[in-house]
């Protein structure tokens, strides 16, 4: 978790308007695997997010929504950075997205 740590705190120590780089950033980390890391199943990974993406994201915490999908988390970030897509994955396609985590 260190260079997370110290890439979040790079961007929080740099001014960017009125705000931080890390406000208007969005840094995540995940687990390489969920809870059963056997059955290779795409849902139930913590997740670190950290900045605020320009006031969208809550950031800043821990996440972990029993029974989610990676994938969901994915297609929201996407949504976030603008990008015009409705669904996301290969084989555990989603288009459900996180509004938990939006502001």
């Amino acid at each position: 978790m260190t260079p997370y740590a110290d890439l979040a705190k790079a961007r929080k120590d740099t001014p960017r308007g009125a705000s931080t780089l890390l406000d208007n950033t969005v840094i995540y980390g995940i687990s390489e695997h969920g809870d059963n890391p056997r059955a290779h199943l795409m849902k139930d990974y913590h997740v670190v997010l950290m900045g605020h993406a320009g006031g969208q994201l809550k950031g800043n915490r821990h996440v972990r929504l029993e029974g989610r999908k990676v994938t969901e988390l994915m297609l929201t970030l996407q949504q976030v950075m603008g990008m015009n897509v409705t669904s996301f994955g290969t084989w555990d396609r989603t288009s459900k997205t996180m509004p938990e985590i939006l502001t």
